[in-house]
């Protein structure tokens, strides 16, 4: 989950971004706004493994330095 100050800048560069594979679901209100980004579910539940959270935990590295570079 990115977690922002209101709708500011900073969330509408993060709720534009592409996160892959992975669902985003942008929201919040006038004070924080959030972006939460979570596998797909198929046949109603969810299989982690432990490469899966590899994957998520560089694509959010990934996407935190590119913040940091804008």
């Amino acid at each position: 989950m990115f977690l922002c100050r209101g709708k500011s800048p900073t969330f509408e560069a993060v709720s534009r971004m592409d996160f892959e594979n992975f669902v985003d679901e942008p929201g919040g209100d006038k004070e924080y706004g959030y972006v939460v980004v979570r596998q797909p579910t198929s046949s109603g539940g969810y299989h982690t493994d432990p490469a899966d959270c590899r994957r998520l935990y560089a694509m959010v590295r990934d996407r935190l330095l590119r913040l940091r570079g804008a």
